[in-house]
């Protein structure tokens, strides 16, 4: 029995074996037209797709306004994309800013850190540069000021320009022909912190005292103040701030860097010292 029943299981093998295979051609046949018809059905439903995004395009041609109630209605659901939009929008235009700044710090270097009728303290051949745009009767500049010279008394290999740019009115500008005119006399650091200790108004006669308590010529500084020269520094100064991409005092240039703000003692230190350790 033992043998019959062997016989008997190569029988069904057999039989299930062709069946099987007879079975795998039928499935290769039905595989072969279901390609057949997913290909044909792909390129109708690509056509089918082309042809509604034509019909879509020419609709949205023939009638404009309904991309703006679309765009408009898409929004007011969904404001957060606008708050996106512009944090990306301000990003994009900081970068861009950052670029033209350091392109123009790049090629600005007889105006910026060697203008002969620029003033400027602390130490001379070698030393760390640090351009500053101040003005005046701007609270951050005269809250600055002491850090800056409190770097200077640290720092015997750090030099500080001062560049005049008036943008807070006439006051302004006054004060910033006065010092330009103290400058001619060699009391220029001098002149510059009386006027940066002052808080009230910056009128003519605040500067006529100033000049008077320096002990300088004031006819020679009241002459000065109406050059042309000193308004031709002025403008100048305008001009290398605007190349800069500098919009508000104080703004500083230190090691190839605009860096803008009044920043405390810690931070100018830092970028000094990022500065000095450049090649």
């Amino acid at each position: 029995m033992l043998r019959s029943g062997r016989s008997y299981g190569n029988k069904g093998r057999a039989h299930f074996a062709s069946a099987l295979l007879g079975a795998g051609r039928a499935l290769c046949v039905v595989l072969c037209l279901l390609l057949a018809v997913s290909s044909l059905s792909a390129d109708r439903a690509k056509a089918s797709k082309e042809a509604t995004e034509q019909a879509v395009r020419e609709y949205l041609s023939q009638h404009p306004e309904v991309v703006g109630e679309i765009v408009h209605q898409y929004l007011a659901d969904h404001p957060e994309l606008v708050m996106e939009a512009m944090r990306r929008y301000q990003v994009r235009e900081e970068k861009k800013k950052a670029q033209l700044a350091s392109e123009a710090i790049a090629t600005s270097g007889m105006d910026l850190y060697n203008d002969p009728v620029t003033p400027a303290a602390g130490a001379s051949g070698h030393a760390v540069q640090v351009v500053e745009f101040f003005d005046y009767r701007c609270p951050f500049c005269r809250r600055v000021d002491p850090v800056i010279w409190k770097l200077l008394d640290e720092n015997r290999n750090l030099r500080v320009v001062f560049k005049e740019l008036p943008i807070l009115g006439d006051e302004s500008v006054l004060a910033a022909k006065a010092s330009l005119a103290s400058y001619r006399q060699g009391a220029y650091l001098k002149f510059h912190e009386a006027l940066m200790s002052q808080s009230g108004h910056l009128t003519s006669e605040t500067v006529t005292g100033i000049a008077g308590q320096l002990g300088l010529d004031l006819q020679k500084f009241n002459e000065d103040m109406k050059s042309a020269e000193i308004s031709a520094t002025i403008e100048s100064n305008r001009k290398l701030a605007e190349s800069l991409q500098i919009e508000a005092t104080p703004s500083f240039v230190i090691g190839g860097e605009l860096v803008p703000g009044a920043l405390n003692a810690d931070d100018l230190r830092a970028k000094i010292a990022k500065a000095q350790a450049q090649p």
